[in-house]
C-alpha cells in the first residue's frame, strides 16, 4: 500500500512539473510570436537578436522536457518491473 502512495506522489509531481513546463513554453511561444510581428514592422536588429535568444531558450526548454521524459519513462519501467516481480512472488507463495 505504501508503494502505491509513493508511486502516486511521484506521478503527481511528474504531471505537475510537466504541466508547469508546458505552460511556460506556451507563454514563451506567444511572446515569440508577438516579437516576430514587431520585427516584421520595424526590422530592428535588436529585436531580431531578442527573437533568436528567446527561440534558443525555447529549444532548450523543449529538449529539457524530452530528456526528463526519457528519465521518467525509465523510472516508470523500473517501477512496473518491480511491481510485476512482486506480484509473481506473491502468486508463487499462494500456490
Amino acid at each position: 500500500m505504501e508503494e502505491k502512495i509513493e508511486l502516486n506522489v511521484f506521478l503527481n509531481k511528474l504531471v505537475s512539473s510537466l504541466a508547469k513546463k508546458y505552460e511556460k513554453i506556451e507563454k514563451d511561444i506567444k511572446e515569440l510570436k508577438s516579437d516576430i510581428e514587431k520585427f516584421k514592422k520595424t526590422n530592428d536588429e535588436n529585436s531580431f537578436k531578442e527573437i533568436e535568444n528567446k527561440l534558443r531558450k525555447l529549444e532548450i526548454s523543449v529538449n529539457s522536457i524530452k530528456n526528463k521524459s526519457q528519465i521518467d519513462k525509465s523510472i516508470l519501467k523500473l517501477i512496473e518491473t518491480e511491481e510485476q516481480e512482486r506480484k509473481s512472488e506473491e502468486y508463487g507463495r499462494r500456490f
